[in-house]
């Protein structure tokens, strides 16, 4: 989501929205906002 636009709450919203195919599968998605810089070592 580009800076500035949407919100944290309505991002993990719409990931935990689970598919027709799977919609029994529970889902949920967890965000943090102060993150300026994320690398994965």
């Amino acid at each position: 989501m580009p800076i500035g636009q949407g919100s944290l709450e309505e991002a993990c919203r719409l990931m935990a929205i689970a598919p027709d195919w799977v919609e029994d599968l529970p889902l949920r998605a967890d965000g943090e906002d102060h993150l300026a810089f994320y690398r994965k070592t």
